[in-house]
């Protein structure tokens, strides 16, 4: 206790760490949207090992829309019920995970269906793909 009352006390900065592989500005960003935490938390469980994405979640549209705005997603994966963001954020690839995904958003070829269930493997398939 000593030590952290005479390191806070102190006039000299802690020194920041060097940028290493994995930081943020070398990730991609990801966008998970998805009203139900359950579902938001399959995917972050299924994507927890891959240090090259900076994975956000939202759990609603207009967060999402906001998150987007600020962070610049390269890549959305939406629950199905949520697939009405794919027409507030354009140009940018998607995995819809479920059966019912707007036919007009499909003839783009930027989104990508994953039917349920789905497991880890699936996910990053399809991520690795629309990705490269």
């Amino acid at each position: 206790m000593r030590l952290e009352v005479d390191l806070l006390a102190s006039d000299h900065p802690a020194p920041l760490r060097a940028p290493s592989t994995g930081d943020r500005r070398e990730q991609r960003t990801v966008l998970v949207v998805a009203a139900d935490a359950d579902v938001r938390r399959h995917v972050l469980e299924c994507l927890r090992d891959r240090t090259d994405f900076h994975v956000l979640e939202a759990d609603t549209i207009a967060m999402a829309k906001r998150l987007a705005a600020l962070e610049r997603p390269e890549l959305l994966i939406v629950d199905a019920p949520d697939a009405a963001i794919l027409d507030a954020i354009v140009d940018v690839r998607s995995v819809v995970m479920g059966d019912d995904v707007p036919p007009h958003a499909m003839r783009d070829g930027r989104i990508i269906t994953l039917a349920r269930p789905f497991g880890g493997r699936d996910l990053e398939s399809l991520v690795d793909r629309l990705m490269s």
